[in-house]
């Protein structure tokens, strides 16, 4: 199973106030993970965008099936980096970067 990384919103309430939350959910394709977001409460309504996480990302247990606002979700990014598990992205060299 993959853990799957889900936004939801709602874009019927005023401009600011659209985005709901966020959750880490583990199923098979996007409809699963809904569907487990639902069971687990974390899933506040709304449209849902998402998307599957590299096996390399591993979300600590804690945070899967818990709807997050900003700050929660800035607590998961910082638990995955004390942890190491983020694994480190470049754009080319540093001569390519500085468009040489």
């Amino acid at each position: 199973m993959t853990v799957w990384y889900l936004s939801f919103a709602d874009t019927g309430r005023p401009e600011g106030t659209q985005w709901l939350g966020a959750c880490y959910v583990n199923g098979i394709n996007i409809v699963d993970a809904a569907r487990a977001a639902h069971a687990l409460g974390c899933n506040p309504g709304g449209q849902i965008m998402g998307g599957e996480l590299p096996d390399e990302i591993v979300i600590p247990e804690k945070w899967v099936g818990k709807l997050l606002n900003e700050d929660g979700l800035q607590a998961v990014m910082r638990d995955i980096d004390e942890d190491d598990t983020l694994v480190p992205f470049t754009l080319g060299s540093e001569d390519e970067r500085a468009g040489e």
